[in-house]
């Protein structure tokens, strides 16, 4: 049994690799070095470094609403680059929901931690502000402690009829909005990815500072 379950999670990891778009919309570059740190084992995340070696770290959102979508593509696997999300469900507290990696569940992060990502977009619904709070509303109800699973959209259908029994970053999010009735994946397929925001068109970018060496 042990010996499947192992075979059915390489399996499900390969097709989730394969299908992650390896494209991301152009972010802006500099001259700083990047380097990577390590995370379960396989996922790389990468961060810079200023030509003095100083971390670089993003200085702070100044424009930052519940219901926001953060997405990055500074985090890879095995070279492909799958990204990460998260939802803004407490702007004023900077509270995120985010679901991390294998062996953990969905939980509530802090919007500082993604200061350290070189590279960070924020997307906005075009929608009314109590739209927006109505999917933060369900997003808490609903889509805490959900165990990270790569599976939602492989073995069964994206919107798993409600019964939210395993989750990863961008399904965490678009299962929120999709239950508010906004699909905010971009390509429509049956597996949701962080790229797959970028191209929706119900979504807009909010512009953010540049990264800087202040912690």
């Amino acid at each position: 049994m042990k010996r499947f379950a192992g075979v059915a999670f390489v399996i499900l990891f390969v097709i989730f690799l394969i299908r992650t778009p390896k494209y991301w919309p152009s972010f802006s570059k500099d001259e700083s070095r990047y380097k990577t740190d390590t995370f379960y084992y396989v996922i790389k995340e990468e961060y810079r470094e200023s030509r003095e070696g100083k971390r670089l770290y993003q200085p702070g959102f100044t424009d930052i609403q519940d219901g926001d979508i953060l997405v990055t593509d500074s985090t890879y696997c095995l070279c492909f680059r799958h990204g990460h999300a998260a939802l803004v469900v407490d702007a004023k507290r900077g509270i995120t929901l985010e679901a991390f990696g294998i062996g953990t569940s969905s939980e509530y992060s802090d919007l500082s931690e993604w200061r350290r990502y070189p590279h960070v977009m924020v997307l906005r619904l075009n929608a009314p502000e109590q739209v927006r709070k109505a999917v933060v509303a369900f997003a808490k109800r609903n889509l805490v402690g959900i165990p990270y699973m790569l599976s939602p959209g492989v073995v069964d259908d994206k919107d798993m009829d409600g019964e939210y029994w395993g989750t990863q970053c961008a399904h965490l999010v678009w299962a929120a909005f999709d239950a508010c009735g906004y699909d905010i994946d971009g390509d429509g397929g049956w597996l949701v990815t962080p790229a797959d925001f970028t191209s929706s068109g119900l979504l807009r970018i909010v512009p953010q500072n540049k990264v800087s060496e202040a912690r």
